[in-house]
């Protein structure tokens, strides 16, 4: 395999370093109407339907480590991380924002969900 090292790209009016272009950009993101579907995505290989609000999706190409960045929003609930974030996937579970927080009642269907992660991929 050859490499290409470049310092900048540029689209003949605007130049960018390329360590801003590798070290900014997502490497994951997904977007799903319903758990364990993938509607759009961008290094996501699949995705599974775990029960009402819940839904675990895998990356094609694993993060390096569990230190990456998820960042998420869903148009109706609110979103949380369930089991940890993990290399090799994201599990997540949308709740209904009047559930407790405890008992985590009240798990809601996902009507709307972007995830995107950043990060090093390894």
């Amino acid at each position: 395999m050859s490499n290409l090292v470049v310092s900048n790209i540029s689209d003949g009016t605007t130049s960018v370093g390329t360590g801003y272009v590798v070290n900014g950009s997502a490497k994951a993101w997904l977007s799903s109407y319903e758990e364990g579907t993938v509607n759009e995505s961008l290094n996501i290989s699949s995705g599974t339907d775990n029960g009402a609000g819940d839904g675990t999706y895998n990356f094609t190409n694993n993060f390096s480590n569990t230190q990456y960045a998820a960042v998420s929003g869903t148009a109706y609930r609110r979103l949380e991380y369930h089991d940890g974030i993990n290399t090799s996937n994201i599990r997540y579970i949308t709740v209904d924002p009047n559930a407790s927080q405890t008992t985590k009642v009240g798990y809601a269907e996902d009507s709307g969900l972007s995830v995107a992660m950043l990060g090093d991929l390894a």
